[in-house]
This record gives C-alpha cells, structure tokens and sequence, in this order.
C-alpha cells in the first residue's frame, strides 16, 4: 500500500501527481513536467509529462481534477450503483478525449490519487447512462470511484 496524504488543493494535488510519476525513475523511465495549464477556471490542470525512455521520449497528457467531496448522491440517481461517484462536464470530457489526453486523475482531499482513460469513462458512463443535466443545466457524465484506478505512492 502506499502513504496517506492530505490534498488541500489544486497545487498539492499537482505536487502529488509528479511525485507518483517520479517514483518510476529508478526502473529506467522517468517523466519531466513539460507543461502545466490551469483549466475549468484554474479547479483542474492539464500536465503534460515528458516520459524519457533511454534516448527517446513520448509525451503524455493528464487532466487533473481535484475533489474535496465525491458524488455523494450516485445511488440515488442511478440504484443500480452502490459507491460514490466521480463527475466530470460532458464538454471537458469530449474535449479530453478529442485532444488526445492520456488519463483523467481524481484527486480528493482524503482517498488520494484515483485515475481513468477518457475513453473507458466516456464509453462505460454512456453505456450505463450515467449522464444528467444538473440544476444550472450542465451535462455532467459520472462514474462510481469503483470503477477507477487507485494511485499508489510509495
């Protein structure tokens, strides 16, 4: 298992994302922080990590979000769901997955580090319909935090 930490917001949970990418160094792949763009007036970022791999290198994309609560009302709306859930804009999620983004990373204020592909989210939420238009008239697609995968740090 890997260590508890505290999030108290968008910059430790960016602090907390290079930290996990870093502890690959030692196995001969390691990432550099490329770029990092506020996005969804500055309550998720975009990191775009350089993964050095011997002499050549591949970018990749993460879309950060950071949660101090889950979707708490998930079985509510949907009772075929028994956990919480994670949230994301329809919109963002399209234009994630348009722009190529390699994982979307949930970061709450106390579970840690949750991650999932756009795509898979995409594709499971339509599946299941678990999309809803919220009272300010968003399209929001959502996800039981089951169905993501915990991040471990050592």
């Amino acid at each position: 298992m890997g260590r508890h930490y505290i999030i108290k917001n968008i910059f430790d949970a960016t602090n907390l994302v290079i930290k996990y990418f870093n502890q690959y160094r030692k196995l001969g792949v390691w990432y550099e922080v490329y770029r990092v763009y506020n996005e969804h007036f500055g309550r998720h970022r975009l990191i775009i990590l350089r993964k050095h791999l011997g002499s050549r290198f591949e970018d990749v994309k993460i879309y950060l979000i950071y949660v101090r609560k889950w979707f708490e009302s998930m079985p509510k709306y949907y009772p075929n769901v028994e956990s919480v859930g994670a949230s994301i804009n329809l919109e963002v999620l399209e234009r994630l997955i348009k722009t190529g983004v390699d994982q979307i990373i949930y970061a709450h204020e106390t579970d840690g580090l949750y991650k999932i592909n756009p795509r898979e989210m995409y594709q499971i939420a339509m599946e299941n319909n678990w999309v809803r238009k919220t009272r300010t008239g968003e399209t929001v697609v959502n996800i039981p935090i089951t169905m993501l995968k915990k991040m471990y740090i050592k």
